[in-house]
């Protein structure tokens, strides 16, 4: 008969929970505010952003499904500047999309609560 194998332990990961608000410093104007955000795609979407630096994004790089209308509600509930250029695009569906940049000065605040 065999020994039994246990499974090796896991490291403890820390989720941040469902809607858990995150916290971002919005520089505009020399002006500098805070903005909390909860909802987990609007998160991804401006961190996507912050990433892509100039470069910004196209809704047909992104993650999320709903791209513009996150890129939507960052627009208008937290009052952060994003410019949309149109490009075409080739293929079997060709066509336009937007590449979103990020004109507002964004970063994760840190130590907030």
């Amino acid at each position: 008969m065999s020994a039994r194998v246990e499974p090796a332990a896991q490291p403890e990961r820390r989720q941040r929970p469902r809607n858990e608000p995150v916290a971002y410093i919005v520089t505009e104007d020399g002006e500098e505010r805070i903005e909390w955000i909860s909802e987990p795609r609007v998160v991804q979407t401006v961190d996507d952003l912050i990433e892509s630096g100039a470069r910004g994004v196209s809704s047909l790089e992104c993650k999320g499904v709903r791209f513009s209308s996150y890129v939507h509600k960052l627009r208008r509930n937290h009052g952060i500047t994003i410019e949309t250029k149109r490009e075409r695009h080739g293929g079997k569906f060709a066509g336009n999309h937007g590449r979103c940049i990020l004109i507002s000065k964004v970063r994760r605040a840190q130590g907030v609560s």
